[in-house]
């Protein structure tokens, strides 16, 4: 009775540490998402700006390294979660 119980637990606690990295890579994912947006929005005004003034067309690739360095640093993070799950569930 009282190992069928400790079992239970630890089944418990297995659910709780995947319930919490399932929802870390559906954050990271939403993350990934609204960046790609943003940096495309911000790259295409600045590049827009870019024609009138070169300093803004340099600074449209600052925006794309930066932003680029965001998302892969995310996509990381969803990649080793994700190992994680697999490796222990």
């Amino acid at each position: 009775m009282i190992k069928i119980k400790e079992k239970q637990g630890k089944i418990e606690e297995k659910m709780e540490e995947y319930e919490a990295l399932r929802n870390e890579i559906l954050r990271l994912q939403t993350a990934v998402s609204n960046e790609t947006i943003y940096m495309y929005v911000i790259y295409f005004a600045l590049l827009a700006f870019g024609f009138q003034n070169k300093y803004a067309l340099l600074a449209s690739f600052i925006v794309l390294i930066v932003f680029q360095a965001m998302i892969s640093k995310e996509w990381w993070l969803i990649f080793k979660c994700s190992t994680y799950i697999k490796v222990f569930f």
